[in-house]
């Protein structure tokens, strides 16, 4: 794993800086992609309303943009692996 890890890097470092900057550029846009309380609900195979149960009781990190709410992806895939925890725990 760590020579496939290393050969991607080198891979990165032989690009054009331009290169590199669209790819950290769109890596970090990855890392932060939101989703609206229906998507979430798609994701978690659930309703929405108990998505929003979910971030008024604090279990899931959510902000407001006006009426809606923006839950980032990297939260919903946490929750999941809390939800596949728990499954295999019981």
């Amino acid at each position: 794993m760590d020579s496939i890890l290393n050969e991607l890097i080198e891979r990165i470092k032989r690009l054009p800086l331009t290169r590199q900057a669209a790819l950290i550029e769109y890596i970090d846009s990855l890392e932060n992609e939101t989703l609206s309380a229906s998507e979430a609900a798609r994701m978690l195979k659930c309703d929405r309303q108990t998505v929003i149960r979910m971030i008024n009781r604090g279990d899931l990190p959510a902000s407001k943009r006006g009426r809606n709410w923006l839950i980032q992806k990297k939260d919903i895939e946490a929750e999941l692996e809390k939800q596949r925890t728990k499954i295999l725990i019981v």
